[in-house]
C-alpha cells in the first residue's frame, strides 16, 4: 500500500505494514542487488556509482501482524546494496567499492524525524549528508533539486534508480517521469499505482485528460495522434465496442477487468513516460479487495531482463501473488473485445511457464520469418511483451536449433550449436521458407 496509508509519531508505535509492501520490498531489493551483480560481473571493474531515490520515504519502521518490528524500504535498501558489494568482495582478489548515494525524500515532516531517529538507532547517522540525504517536500517540487544533487556528484549518465511508492498515478505525473528520463538518461523508474485508480482512468479516459493534462502536453498530443489517430479521443465503450451491459459483466470478472487494464493501458504508460522499456504485475493480497500495480520502466533491455528475472524468483511470496494479464503470447496483439473473457492469467508458476513455452516456441519461427534478426535485436523487439526473460528464449532457441527449426549464424559467419550471443544472426533454414504461416 501506499506511504500515504501510513503515519508514524515518535512517541507512538509504527503502523502495521501490509502484505503489499513486503512484497514489494522484496521486488525492490531483489531488484537492486541483482542489478549490481549484472552490471559488476566483470572481475576487472573496481567501483561502481549507483544513487537511490525513495520518493515516498515513510518512517522506516513498521509493525508486523504479529508485533515484531520491521525495516521499511529505506532502510531495507541501504542494507542490500552494502550487503551485495561485500558479497561481490568475497569472490574477488582486489578490492569492489560501491560509491553510493540515497535520496529519502518524504512529506510528512512526522514521518521524516521518525525516519532519521530510526537510522540513528541503527547507526546510519555516520553516512548522514554524505550517502544519506533526508528531504522534506512533495516529489514533483523536489525531484529538479534532487537530479541537480546527482548531476553535480555524478554525471548525468550515472546510475539511478527512482523508487515511486504512490498512492495515485498523480502524484508522480508522467510529465515529471519524462523529465527525469530526459535528464538522467540511464535512470530507471519503479512505478507502483492503486488499481482503483486506474480502473476510474480505463473507466472514462477522456474525463481523465480534462483532469490531468500535465499528462498530455502539446508535443506529446501530436505523438499520440500521429501513433494512434482519432481512436485515442474514444471512450473505453468506443474503443472495445462494448454496451454498458457488458462492461457491467466484465467489471465483476475480475480476471478480464484486469486484462483490460494491462493491454490498454501498458502502451499508454509507455507513450506517456517516454521508457523504451517496461515490465508490469499486479500484487494481489490475501484476503484484500486493494491491488497494486507494480510497472518498471527503464530505457534499456538489461535492465528490464533482470527485473523480469526477479519476477520469477519473488512470485507469490508469502501471503502475495503475482500475476500478468494478457502477456502470455508476444507475436499477437491485442484485438479487441472478443478476447476479453478469455485473457491468460499469467502466474509465474510451472504451469504458466509451460503453457508460455508452447506459446513461445511456436511463436517465434513465425516472427523471424523471412526476416532474419540479431538475436538481441529480436530480445529488444519482444520483451516488452512477454514474461519471459533473455535466457528463457536462449533456452527456446537451443531446442529449436536441435530439431533444426532455426539456424543461428555469428558475425564471422560462424554457425552456432549451442551458445548464442546478441550479434548472432537467428533465421528460419531455407527448407523451412517452403512452410509459411498463414
Amino acid at each position: 500500500m501506499s506511504k500515504k496509508e501510513y503515519d508514524w509519531n515518535l512517541d507512538e508505535p509504527p503502523p502495521r505494514i501490509k502484505p503489499h509492501s513486503i512484497a514489494k520490498q522484496k521486488v525492490y531489493t531483489e531488484y537492486i542487488k541483482e542489478y549490481i551483480h549484472t552490471l559488476n560481473s566483470n572481475p576487472l571493474i573496481p567501483n561502481f556509482n549507483i544513487v537511490i531515490v525513495d520518493a515516498f520515504a515513510g518512517g522506516g519502521e513498521y509493525l508486523t501482524q504479529d508485533n515484531q518490528r520491521h525495516n521499511g524500504s529505506p532502510i531495507k535498501i541501504i542494507e542490500t546494496v552494502k550487503a551485495t558489494e561485500k558479497t561481490i568482495n568475497e569472490t574477488r582478489k582486489k578490492q569492489f567499492t560501491i560509491k553510493q548515494q540515497y535520496f529519502f525524500l518524504e512529506k510528512k515532516k512526522a514521518n521524516l524525524d521518525y525516519l532519521k531517529n530510526h537510522l540513528k538507532n541503527l547507526e546510519y547517522d555516520k553516512f548522514f549528508d554524505t550517502e544519506i540525504v533526508l528531504q522534506q517536500g512533495e516529489f514533483e517540487k523536489e525531484y529538479k533539486n534532487i537530479i541537480k544533487q546527482i548531476q553535480q556528484k555524478y554525471n548525468e549518465n550515472v546510475r539511478a534508480i527512482f523508487i515511486l511508492d504512490q498512492y495515485g498515478y498523480t502524484d508522480a505525473p508522467f510529465s515529471v517521469i519524462r523529465d527525469i528520463f530526459r535528464r538522467l538518461p540511464k535512470s530507471e523508474i519503479i512505478l507502483t499505482m492503486a488499481v482503483d485508480h486506474l480502473i476510474d482512468y480505463i473507466r472514462d479516459p477522456e474525463q481523465t485528460i480534462d483532469k490531468h493534462p500535465e499528462l498530455f502536453d502539446n508535443q506529446k498530443q501530436e505523438e499520440i495522434k500521429v501513433k494512434e489517430g482519432v481512436q485515442f479521443q474514444k471512450t473505453l465503450k468506443d474503443k472495445l465496442d462494448l454496451d454498458s451491459r457488458e462492461l457491467s459483466d466484465i467489471k465483476k470478472t475480475e480476471r478480464a477487468w484486469r486484462g483490460i487494464i494491462e493491454n490498454l493501458l501498458m502502451e499508454k504508460l509507455q507513450l506517456f513516460s517516454n521508457a523504451k522499456f517496461y515490465t508490469p504485475f499486479f500484487l494481489s493480497a490475501e484476503n484484500s479487495h486493494r491491488d497494486m500495480w507494480l510497472v518498471h520502466l527503464s530505457n534499456h533491455s538489461q535492465a528490464r531482463n533482470v527485473m523480469t528475472q526477479v519476477h520469477w524468483r519473488v512470485a507469490n511470496h508469502d501471503k502475495t501473488k503475482m500475476n500478468h494479464y494478457g502477456m502470455l503470447g508476444f507475436h499477437g496483439k491485442y484485438e479487441g473485445a472478443d478476447q476479453l473473457f478469455n485473457i491468460e492469467d499469467f502466474s509465474f508458476d510451472q504451469r504458466s511457464k509451460e503453457k508460455m513455452k508452447v506459446k513461445h516456441m511456436e511463436e517465434i519461427p513465425q516472427f523471424l520469418h523471412n526476416k532474419p534478426t540479431a538475436f538481441g535485436d529480436f530480445y529488444n523487439q519482444v520483451a516488452n511483451n512477454t514474461p519471459a526473460d533473455k535466457e528463457i528464449f536462449k533456452g527456446y532457441m537451443k531446442e529449436l536449433l536441435q530439431h533444426k527449426e532455426l539456424k543461428i549464424v555469428g558475425k564471422e559467419g560462424e554457425i552456432r550449436r549451442s551458445d548464442i550471443k546478441d550479434s548472432d544472426i537467428i533465421q528460419i533454414p531455407p527448407q523451412m521458407n517452403l512452410f509459411k504461416p498463414r
